[in-house]
């Protein structure tokens, strides 16, 4: 049974077909939301960073939200290889001895985060070479801009509620916020459907934004005021973004997903509504890399770790675990390799597991 998943749009496929699969041949990738989720990524990360980008120097613009904002952060590092390794220990190793406050999570998070960059970092991450930095918060709205609880709690629910409808309903809560190394040329600027701005990303605001990306509503606090960008409350770019549908403008080109199931939710709040599916088109060159449903249930509990693991297991049983799904995950990015090395991919590809809107 294989491991490994690959899903492929139109143009994506038949660029595979007609090619064959390199480093020079991606010119994007996307990182999407999902928490401790990320984990059962780690060894593809470490496979296409330590084996499969270095053959070429072809420029790569990185799309993330929230955890994949912050894995993006690792990549565009000066050792990405030992800021993923830094990134891994920290994040495992989170203890809370109670329900922590949101103001405690989000001093563990800033606190993990210095892990990760050091003093320096953000310096070479925004100037980094080939991986250019693409993150998406949102701007918050309404009642969703309040740290109250309660008045916190009201917004959320009422865009929750909205999103049923209608996914344009979300702007009346939240307006999209891409920060950017270049701003006045990313691809990802093509954004439909909700209010947006699209904001310098810079040495200076780069571990504002990325704590910003990662805000969870009600888990964690907000980030006031962030430097140039506009006044305001900015919170989890997962809230509009959670596994993107947006153009990602990258033709030419393969724009590579390594993702933790075929499941393509567009925003936090569609996570639950099955018919909620991404845009064909915008996935035309998109090649989806996903872990096995076999694979998944072969995890310690039968699934990939994910935020209810804090709630529901013991800190030592939670470390345990998540050090164990690391552990299996050598086996993906052997696979990814013999598929890559060899001519397996293009015989592997199958449609994408998702019809337009």
């Amino acid at each position: 049974m294989p491991s490994l998943h690959f899903y492929a749009g139109d143009g994506a496929r038949n660029w595979i077909r007609d090619n064959g699969l390199k480093s020079a041949h991606i010119t994007a990738m996307v990182g999407a939301s999902g928490g401790p989720k990320w984990l059962v990524l780690r060894e593809i990360d470490r496979y296409l960073l330590s084996q499969f980008f270095p053959s070429s120097d072809q420029p790569v613009q990185l799309l993330g939200s929230s955890i994949g904002s912050w894995r993006f952060a690792c990549y565009a590092s000066r050792d990405p290889l030992q800021a993923f390794e830094r990134f891994e220990q920290a994040y495992i190793n989170q203890r809370y001895d109670r329900k922590p406050t949101p103001e405690n999570v989000s001093k563990v998070s800033a606190d993990l985060l210095h892990q990760i960059l050091g003093e320096a970092g953000a310096d070479h991450a925004i100037n980094h070479a080939r991986f250019r930095l693409n993150i998406m918060a949102v701007r918050s709205r309404g009642l969703c801009a309040s740290e109250r609880k309660a008045v916190l709690a009201c917004g959320v629910i009422m865009a929750a509620l909205g999103n049923l409808a209608s996914r344009r309903s979300l702007g009346l809560s939240f307006e999209r916020a891409l920060f950017s190394v270049n701003p006045d040329t990313t691809p990802f600027h093509q954004l439909q459907e909700l209010p947006h701005g699209i904001h310098p990303l810079t040495t200076g605001n780069l571990n504002r934004v990325l704590m910003a990306s990662a805000s969870i509503p009600l888990v964690m606090s907000g980030v006031r005021d962030i430097e140039q960008a506009p006044a305001g409350t900015y919170r989890d770019g997962g809230v509009t973004d959670y596994h993107f549908d947006i153009p990602f403008g990258q033709e030419p080109g393969i724009v590579l997903y390594p993702h933790f199931s075929p499941r393509v939710a567009p925003g936090w709040f569609d996570k639950a509504l099955k018919w909620r599916q991404p845009s064909m088109d915008n996935y035309r060159n998109v090649l989806l890399v996903t872990p096995s449903p076999a694979f998944i249930a072969s995890l310690p509990g039968g699934k990939i770790p994910d935020r209810n693991d804090f709630v529901e297991l013991g800190n030592d049983e939670r470390i345990t675990r998540w050090n164990q799904v690391v552990e299996m995950t050598r086996c993906l990015s052997d696979e990814l390799h013999e598929a890559l090395q060899g001519d397996q991919l293009s015989r592997r590809l199958q449609p994408l597991p998702f019809g337009a809107r």
